[in-house]
């Protein structure tokens, strides 16, 4: 608070002096300045909040259009610092009054500083003032989401993207059915045989003396189907005459002519060894179908996080996606879809499970990402972002220094567990409840969830039953009964401060708005400026709106426009006195010379 803008005039200004100010400005001074972070004097006021002082430096001259290092008008500073009435203040000035009739009002707000969207390329502007106020993180940036904003915010839902978002919330919810069919569909794996019927019953020998290799050789390739191996009786056949069964098979196999019946024998293969390429009942045509459908929808959907990064640039896509967890979580179980023909192809069934179970984990959040929208489940959402990030994650980094340490403790004693219905030859850690570290910190969580029965007999049986019962007393009275309680007040006053709070659904839903609107080309975003702003008399794009306005906005807005002609007459005067110095300089730099010469 030692930074007053290193001129004596935003000094002055700064500190309210109006005769200073004044006084240095008639001694030439010029109040558009730049300080070494390129703020001039009403950056400085927009600081510290004097509105009055505010007034009176526009009105004698100072510029609202001058950028700082951050690239900050006056106007958008203010939105990045929340200060509530000059934001409001410096629109009102911005505006351009078409005409009055009784209480309506028709204005015009240009949207150079104030849209997201750059009215000459199309580009998102990150310094909008739009843009600050709706990713803002103070609670006071929630006091700004009112009057023109909104009305910006409803033009844009209502030019172009309310039909992308419902465009895109229905084809998830198709791509979400085709997952549900899908992976609803999956057969699961096929009985084992059991022990008994694993040998056969009808089996001939061959000569011991000298085994014959006929089945799986890496010698022998695959055989055609019109000789298989299991249709040789090889209690009939000699060895000579299977000898040549294998070398006409070989032969058979050079000949290009049955490259074909290779390749129809390893796909009968592939289909008898791998269950999920099994096509034959009217389920698993459906599962397939369901699934390549699958893998188009996740192929486009990627390719149009692509499209977005491409136009966005890589920092603000990240940054976009920072705002919705979900799609990431989306996105994330597309790139693990375009694995999953590979694993087919490559029966690897098992691993093809594991990633199904993380596509369908991934996948389902997203509906989180569209419920911000809609003011009945947004709120929710909301609260169910700030418990997980905040309130659950303290829990949990405090929660786990008990579960480890009493973990440990309780697998010392379980050490010494001897269960007595067990014989002395058998090992008792296939009863004890904690055989091993990992499995003693999941039942410390089962503790915790106040499921212990099984635990606590479990105590007697064990050489340290006073320990265990001791520390059972602590860990319940530590854990379960004053850190989860703990939780439950610290997620309870998050639902209230979120309740209570006015504009918060107001914000989600501008935020997706705005997320929305960064999914869309920049040619396309300038298209759809051009259709919810008009031209201004200089050419500037503005947003025409019609106000209700009382008598005290009146009062304000008459003072504003003498204000605005004051500063309009002064400004021309002190250009003309600017042009005839400078007119004065190089007339005598001219008289110089001559005499020189």
């Amino acid at each position: 608070y030692v930074y007053w803008g290193e001129y004596p005039l935003s000094f002055a200004a700064c500190l309210g002096q109006e005769e200073c100010y004044r006084l240095i400005l008639a001694r030439g001074a010029n109040p558009d300045n730049q300080d070494t972070n390129g703020n001039t004097v009403l950056h400085m006021l927009v600081i510290y909040e004097k509105v009055g002082t505010f007034d009176m430096a526009y009105e004698v001259g100072a510029s609202l259009s001058i950028r700082n290092n951050l690239n900050l008008t006056p106007l958008t500073l203010a939105a990045k610092l929340a200060r509530i009435q000059l934001f409001f203040h410096i629109l009102n000035i911005e505006r351009e009054i078409y005409w009055q009739i009784g209480s309506i009002t028709c204005a015009a707000y240009p949207l150079e500083q104030i849209d997201t969207i750059d009215i000459e390329t199309g580009n998102i502007s990150k310094n909008s003032a739009l843009n600050l106020v709706v990713f803002g993180d103070k609670d006071e940036h929630l006091e700004l989401m009112d009057g023109m904003l909104v009305d910006l915010l409803n033009a844009k839902w209502n030019t172009f993207v309310k039909f992308r978002f419902y465009r895109q919330f229905f084809l998830f919810l198709f791509y979400f059915l085709f997952s549900l069919v899908c992976f609803t569909l999956r057969p699961g794996p096929p009985p084992k045989p059991s022990t008994s019927s694993a040998q056969p019953q009808n089996s001939t020998a061959i000569n011991s003396t000298t085994p014959v290799p006929l089945v799986n050789s890496s010698f022998i390739p695959k055989m055609s189907s019109q000789l298989r191996l299991a249709d040789i009786n090889t209690s009939e056949l000699s060895r000579t005459s299977i000898y040549f069964l294998m070398f006409s098979e070989l032969l058979n196999v050079q000949n290009d002519d049955d490259d074909e019946d290779d390749f129809d024998d390893w796909w009968d293969d592939l289909q008898e060894e791998c269950r999920l390429m099994q096509f034959g009942s009217m389920k698993a045509k459906i599962r397939v179908t369901c699934e390549l459908c699958m893998e188009t929808g996740s192929i486009l959907y990627i390719l149009a996080a692509l499209r977005e990064a491409r136009f966005l640039g890589l920092n603000m896509f990240i940054e976009n996606l920072m705002t919705a967890p979900s799609r990431v979580m989306f996105l994330f179980s597309c790139v693990l879809m375009l694995f999953i023909p590979f694993l087919r192809l490559s029966c690897l069934t098992e691993m093809e499970d594991v990633v199904a179970v993380v596509i369908m984990l991934t996948t389902a959040p997203y509906f989180l990402f569209f419920c911000r929208g809609f003011k009945t489940v947004g709120p929710f959402v909301v609260m169910i972002y700030r418990m997980i990030m905040g309130d659950l994650l303290r829990f949990v980094s405090i929660y786990l220094v008990f579960v480890m340490g009493f973990s440990q403790s309780y697998y010392i004693i379980f050490l010494s567990y001897d269960n007595p219905n067990t014989p002395e030859e058998i090992d008792d850690s296939l009863s004890n409840p904690m055989p091993s570290p990992t499995e003693s910190v999941m039942a410390m969580f089962l503790m915790s969830m106040t499921n212990f029965g099984d635990y606590y007999a479990a105590f007697e049986r064990t050489q340290h039953q006073f320990e265990a019962k001791l520390l059972f007393v602590i860990y319940m009275g530590i854990v379960a009964i004053l850190l989860v309680n703990m939780l439950i007040a610290m997620m309870g006053n998050t639902y209230q401060k979120i309740a209570e709070t006015r504009n918060e659904w107001q914000r989600q839903w501008a935020r997706i708005v705005l997320v929305v609107e960064r999914g869309v080309s920049p040619a396309e975003r300038l298209k759809k400026l051009m259709d919810y702003s008009q031209p201004m008399s200089d050419g500037r794009r503005a947003l025409v709106l019609r106000l209700h306005q009382s008598d005290s906005d009146k009062e304000e807005m008459k003072e504003i426009l003498e204000m605005k002609r004051v500063h309009q007459r002064i400004v021309k005067r002190r250009k003309l006195e600017h042009e005839n110095r400078s007119a004065g300089r190089k007339f005598d730099v001219e008289k110089i010379f001559k005499i020189c010469d």
